[in-house]
């Protein structure tokens, strides 16, 4: 199977579950990232994880096109420097995240996000 349509599966997967958790589990999410701030073990794993998963888009999957495997790089690079970033400056960027989640603008924003680039990845990673 070619890289892209794999991972195009699963970061469709993914993205779309988490858009659907977003709208459906509203108060799961925010008691989720209350503990996250919280607990620096959590962000530690978390970061550390997304820095793998992250690294291992970015060195299988650099392809700058404006296709779906655009996409799925830029989705790499983003989740690395995140969490770089997460890492090196974790009360910062936690703060500034939490400002921009203040208002539902952001929130509904990071729904519409993950729900259509988890339909289209997973559409393109099933069905094209």
């Amino acid at each position: 199977m070619e890289t892209s349509i794999l991972l195009a599966r699963i970061i469709g997967v993914v993205y779309l579950v988490m858009g659907l958790s977003l709208l459906f589990n509203k108060e799961m999410y925010n008691k989720l990232m209350a503990e996250l701030k919280q607990s620096g073990l959590s962000k530690m794993f978390m970061g550390l994880l997304a820095i793998v998963l992250g690294m291992l888009i970015v060195n299988t999957h650099n392809v700058w096109e404006w296709t779906y495997q655009g996409l799925i790089t830029f989705i790499g690079w983003v989740v690395l420097l995140k969490w770089v970033a997460i890492l090196l400056w974790p009360k910062q960027v936690l703060n500034w995240s939490d400002k921009m989640s203040k208002g539902s603008g952001w929130r509904n924003a990071a729904l519409v996000f993950s729900l259509v680039v988890g339909l289209y990845l997973t559409y393109v990673g099933f069905w094209m």
